[in-house]
């Protein structure tokens, strides 16, 4: 029997203090973040002095939109065996594969990237769910964190918390995880009040959260209709000593929050939750990674392209706001009148075609236009403001194939379309370094839980292209004792490499024209290359070899087309699944 490893409890009250400490330096930003996001959403708030009209220009949009564009491909990341064992490797490649696939990770990445540009940092979780790793892009709005922190190591952080955390009444007393006693207090506490969604005072933000939701048409945000008693849980990160292993290491707290008051649900160590590993990784490292698009020293929560067009865009809508309501004043025709003559009391008439309208002496005398200025040059000065927001982020109307004057040259154009695609795409290491970071994450967590992971299985075509073979990837498959090494290769990189190789096999086939396995794999360089798949590949090379072997004429055609090869029978050959050898029918 293991003994009982005991810890050092420490009071929750130290916990909310850190919590609060982590909420003051993150909440100057709160309302610049729902700002951004409204204006994105082409919602604006409006009010009696600079927005009296529900007006906006969709600058940030078009500039999100822009930059979006052209940092929209997912880094390709490869997973290199220590061992050397390359069966292994092709079976933990099949593994990721497979979690990109089934986790949708191109739209995970598209959320992620997008909210990195409108709030400055985006963070993602890893977590292992009934057998399998998923993950998920979480909202900065729900990251709390030491303000001390190392923005460009935010694993060293004294505490990181996850808040929004929302689970029903009935799924936290039916988990045995939990503490009892403290479930019990719940239990009671929901028992004699009437159960609502209110947030502790450093959960604030949530009113914000509400009206942003509200200005974007949800009618009940402040007050939600729920089926069921829903409270807030925030997982704690939190390093602290540990005893047993004599260094300060990463704990886990899940803490419930009711009105203000906290239950302290469950405690361990990370290392208990997600395993060891070969290396102590989950000692100090936790389940997340982030990344920020404008990263500094001095302020974690740093700035994103929404806040540097956040101005510009609220200074278009005011000016627009303006000149719309300009018009409408234009167009209703108020007038001034003597009001000194009691015998003339204007009516306001109906306007008709060719109708006459009355007045008490001399129009020019009696009646005076109420003078509204047109305001249309503020046009220009609209544009000004766009066209230095777009200056600002790179996001030019060259790289939505917009030429706005005819008089520039081609060479200019690229020139300018080239810079702006090489400021935009400075923001592309960050992201390669992140997904980096979280294919780390991937393969300590099978390091240290292989053996809860359930088994996936994976398809592939056989070297005909007929026949459909599976394979069921287990641990025993991909287990290596020296582990694993991600490597990151951008599209770029691959297509220069894949280049320099068909070159170089080029060089390599005119010196040995009569080598027939070199041209084969020359062969095999060039499908790649041009982008076709493993098993379109297969099946092509397999119609060539029978080609040299067999020449296609018109009276031999018929026969090769009927070869049980192209028919679907069979053949020895056919039993090898591609890349995932031994695989069974």
């Amino acid at each position: 029997m293991e003994k009982e490893v005991v810890f050092k409890d420490i009071n929750i009250q130290e916990i909310i203090k850190e919590k609060q400490s982590a909420f003051k330096i993150k909440e100057r930003r709160l309302n610049e973040w729902d700002e951004n996001y409204t204006l994105y959403r082409d919602k604006v708030v409006v009010n009696r002095l600079t927005q009296r009209q529900s007006v906006n220009v969709p600058l940030m949009k078009y500039v999100i939109a822009t930059i979006m564009k052209e940092i929209d491909t997912t880094p390709a990341l490869l997973f290199k065996n220590l061992d050397n064992d390359e069966q292994a490797e092709i079976y933990f490649n099949e593994m990721w594969k497979e979690f990109t696939d089934r986790e949708n990770l191109e739209l995970i990445a598209e959320v992620d990237r997008k909210q990195a540009l409108l709030f400055g940092r985006s963070f993602k979780k890893i977590n292992l769910e009934e057998g399998k790793i998923t993950m998920e892009v979480i909202d900065p709005k729900d990251i709390l964190i030491d303000r001390f922190v190392d923005p460009t190591d935010f694993h060293k952080a004294r505490i990181l918390i996850q808040t929004g955390i929302f689970r029903t009444l009935t799924d936290i007393l039916n988990n045995p995880e939990y503490d009892q006693e403290e479930k019990d207090k719940l239990t009671n506490y929901y028992a004699k009040t009437n159960p609502t969604l209110a947030q502790d005072s450093t959960y604030e933000w949530n009113t914000d959260r509400n009206r942003r939701m509200a200005i974007l048409g949800v009618q009940d945000s402040y007050d939600p209709t729920m089926g069921a008693t829903y409270i807030e849980l925030n997982e704690v990160y939190r390093y602290e000593y540990c005893e047993e292993y004599k260094k300060n290491m990463i704990f886990i707290y899940i803490v419930a929050v009711a009105d203000s008051t906290y239950y302290k649900l469950y405690k361990s160590r990370l290392v208990d939750l997600l395993g060891e590993t070969k290396d102590n990784f989950w000692h100090n490292h936790f389940p997340f990674t982030s990344w920020a698009t404008d990263i500094e020293r001095v302020d974690f929560w740093s700035d994103g392209a929404g806040d540097i067009v956040r101005t510009p865009n609220k200074i278009a809508n005011s000016w627009l706001s303006q000149l719309v309501e300009n018009r409408q004043l234009r167009n209703f025709g108020m007038t001034f009148y003597d009001s000194s003559n009691p015998n003339f009391i204007p009516q306001t008439y109906t306007p008709v075609p060719w109708g006459f309208y009355p007045v008490a002496g001399n129009p020019r005398e009696v009646l005076m236009p109420v003078d509204i200025p047109d305001l249309s040059e503020s046009l220009d000065e609209i544009q000004y403001v766009l066209g230095l927001a777009e200056k600002a982020t790179a996001a030019t109307s060259t790289q939505t194939g917009t030429v706005e004057k005819s008089t520039v040259t081609l060479g200019e154009v690229q020139l300018a379309l080239a810079n702006a695609q090489d400021r935009v795409k400075s923001i592309q290491k960050f992201i390669d370094a992140d997904w980096k970071e979280f294919a780390t994450l991937f393969v300590k967590l099978i390091e240290s839980q292989q053996n809860n992971i359930l088994p996936v299985v994976v398809s592939k075509k056989g070297r005909l292209g007929v026949k459909n073979y599976t394979r069921e990837i287990a641990a025993k498959d991909y287990k290596s004792k020296k582990g694993y090494r991600v490597e990151i290769l951008t599209i770029e990189d691959k297509q220069q490499k894949d280049v320099d190789m068909i070159q170089k096999l080029q060089v390599a086939v005119q010196n040995m024209p009569n080598n027939v396995p070199l041209k084969d794999i020359y062969k095999k360089h060039l499908l790649t290359f041009a982008g076709l798949e493993p098993e379109e590949i297969s099946l092509i090379l397999e119609a060539e070899n029978m080609g040299m072997q067999q020449p296609v004429n018109e009276e031999t055609q018929n026969d090769y087309l009927s070869m049980p090869e192209l028919q679907g029978e069979q053949t020895q050959g056919d039993l090898e699944m591609p890349q995932l050898q031994g695989g069974t029918s």
